[in-house]
């Protein structure tokens, strides 16, 4: 375990990651349904590990072989274009689908040799370079986007008509970096559509709109994650090391109060969320209990 206690010291304070995005050509966005999102994230996990993960040289007590490296990361699936204040009505233009994957720095090399008191030993994290030249990033990109093409259409929803499937990359090496990524793919279709109300002024206006805004916010069925960790940063892993060093998560019923609670971009102040009290009456605007509380004629907020 002092293994792990180096490797989760090391991720606070020195991490660094890069960000891939898997795209898809627009003419598949009508062929997948935005609610397979999640089977999309898991082919994307995959894909990854696969390749981040090295060959397969391990046999462990007669199972399948091993990749070398076990990596970690997270994965987020968006179903929705990106707010974007230059480009009014951006959120409400329908589906676009893609996948943001996170892979941090440090891996798991089940080949490295450690020498302690009782010997050498194998297995160990090491630190590996994701900032590769412009060579081998367009090398890279290519790779992953001719699997990550073959996975999509192995689904059964055809094929599409453009041959290069786009897969964009980025290196973060600074820890500041890494949480601005985060906190942007972590970022939920109901803030995205906040923004597009509050800073553009463009709540959704036509049928075609509406239809799609209640699509959008019903693609997570209730009980689905947001985003997965995978690999050594997978959920179970996390908490098994929280409880070893003493850390105790909220319970679930706290977790989820504080989560309905929704700040103002503009003062800072906490909105209102009861539902005698909705800001905005419309309830395309509402998901699993939580308004976008924007309203035209003035703002309401805790306290003021």
């Amino acid at each position: 375990m002092e293994i792990l206690d180096r490797l989760y010291a090391e991720l606070h304070e020195g991490v660094a990651a890069s960000m891939l995005t898997f795209t898809m050509p627009a003419d598949m966005w009508a062929k997948i349904s935005p609610n397979e999102i999640c089977e999309l994230e898991r082919g994307v996990v995959r894909i990854v590990e696969a390749y981040f993960g090295g060959e397969r040289c391990i046999s462990v007590e007669g199972q399948k072989r091993l990749p070398r490296y076990l990596i970690g990361g997270d994965v987020v699936g968006q179903w929705f274009h990106s707010f974007n204040h230059e480009r009014k009505g951006n959120v409400w233009r329908g589906a676009d689908l893609h996948v943001h994957v996170v892979v941090y720095s440090m891996m798991y090399d089940r080949l490295a040799e450690t020498y302690g008191l009782e010997g050498v030993s194998k297995g160990a994290f090491v630190k590996r370079t994701l900032s590769l030249s412009r060579a081998e990033v367009n090398l890279m990109c290519y790779q992953l986007g001719q699997r990550w093409k073959a996975f999509v259409e192995s689904l059964g929803y055809g094929t599409s008509s453009q041959t290069r499937w786009v897969v964009n990359y980025r290196y973060y090496p600074k820890r500041n970096d890494v949480v601005h990524v985060l906190d942007y793919i972590y970022r939920s279709e109901i803030q995205d559509a906040y923004r597009e109300v509050v800073y553009n002024d463009r709540p959704p206006r036509t049928e075609a709109e509406l239809s799609w805004f209640d699509t959008m916010i019903n693609v997570r069925r209730p009980g689905q994650h947001r985003h997965s960790g995978f690999g050594f940063m997978a959920n179970v892993n996390l908490n098994r090391y929280a409880k070893r060093i003493g850390l105790q998560f909220k319970r679930k019923v706290d977790r989820l109060k504080e989560r309905r609670r929704i700040f103002c971009d503009r003062c800072g102040g906490e909105m209102e969320t009861s539902w005698s009290n909705k800001v905005l009456t419309l309830e395309e605007v509402v998901t699993r209990g939580i308004p976008i509380l924007v309203n035209p004629n003035g703002w309401q907020r805790k306290g003021g």
